[in-house]
């Protein structure tokens, strides 16, 4: 009994999205480590197509989530009801959109009094930005094409 449900584990499909997880990382970890030109430029191409599937991604949400608003808003049959549920919900976005911001401020007044930024280290990482961004993004559009294509395939978002 045992051995049928390893044997069925190592032949789904769960197993096989893990080994090949495992062996990304594996031989990611080696072509980095590897001094080869070659390799590591192999590596920006196989970032570029992950960078697309994660734009792709994120290019469902926004028509899942107006599909799901719109779905909700037309199921809802009685017009006093959706008055009272709208002013709730309306209301109860608005408190944990309060609250997260508050939140978001002392925690990060908080860590900033935990690790504070030296003024040096920030100038210094300042003064190696460069200062026409635009410059270098076409530079590296122009000296690495198929890199610029492929994370041109799918934007970052909708607009």
């Amino acid at each position: 009994m045992r051995s049928s449900r390893l044997a069925a584990f190592f032949t789904s499909l769960s197993f096989f999205v893990i080994a090949a997880l495992v062996a990304g990382v594996v031989v990611g970890g080696m072509a980095q480590g590897a001094d080869a030109p070659w390799l590591t430029g192999g590596l920006g191409v196989v970032e570029s197509l992950g960078q697309v599937w994660l734009n792709a991604l994120r290019m469902t949400v926004i028509p899942l989530v107006f599909s799901l608003l719109v779905t909700g808003i037309v199921s809802i049959a009685d017009a006093a009801a959706t008055g009272r549920i709208a002013a709730r919900s309306l209301m109860v976005f608005g408190v944990l959109l309060v609250g997260a911001t508050v939140y978001a401020i002392l925690a990060g007044l908080g860590l900033l009094a935990l690790w504070p930024i030296d003024p040096e280290a920030g100038r210094a990482l300042l003064a190696g930005t460069p200062a026409d961004s635009a410059a270098v993004v076409g530079e590296a559009a122009r000296t690495d094409g198929l890199r610029a294509f492929l994370s041109s395939l799918a934007p970052a978002n909708v607009v």
